[in-house]
């Protein structure tokens, strides 16, 4: 409930209204917005050398003065280039649902060494005769993870060729990133 101040003003729920306020009190001061543009990172840089985009380099003077100053495509232009980046989406999709797969099975290789190695530990709480060395189950769990990264790494260049060819992105030269 408000009351009376000192001064003859309310104060409490009403006080925060702009107009319970005496005419005497200081106005609010407008915050300067800042119209900053988002920083570009090497991130940023790497997805342009993909021929892809982010928010980032989108908002360059250069690409919002080209973007203004394109022409409109025509609706059949439109369908076919809303085709060929689906189809582009749909390859991405592949290659990023392959790696996804294959790391799965990596982490399951990994926890089955895990899980190996913790059943060893515990065997040797109790007997402590036990040697790492000789323990078959956990080499051949090591033999499996190591079987498993092969695997993987084969995957994920096979799957990133795969999507390079049938988007039209030629190959790079350099170190590919392992997603893996």
């Amino acid at each position: 409930m408000p009351f009376e101040t000192a001064e003859g003003w309310r104060s409490g729920d009403d006080a925060s209204s702009l107009y319970s306020r005496p005419p005497e009190t200081p106005k609010l001061q407008r915050l300067h917005t800042r119209h900053d543009l988002p920083e570009i990172n090497s991130l940023d840089h790497q997805i342009s050398l993909a021929r892809g985009t982010t928010m980032a380099l989108e908002m360059t003077r250069a690409r919002l003065q080209c973007s203004k100053s394109r022409h409109r495509l025509s609706l059949p232009e439109t369908k076919q280039e809303k085709i060929r980046q689906l189809n582009q989406q749909e390859a991405e999709n592949e290659f990023y649902r392959t790696c996804h797969d294959a790391f799965q099975q990596l982490s399951t290789a990994a926890l089955d060494v895990i899980d190996a190695s913790q059943e060893f530990m515990i065997q040797c709480h109790y007997d402590s005769e036990l040697i790492v060395a000789g323990n078959v189950q956990i080499w051949q769990q090591i033999h499996g993870l190591r079987r498993a990264l092969e695997n993987s790494r084969s995957r994920e260049a096979l799957a990133e060729r795969e999507w390079k060819k049938k988007g039209n992105i030629r190959p790079s030269w350099g170190p590919s990133t392992c997603w893996i």
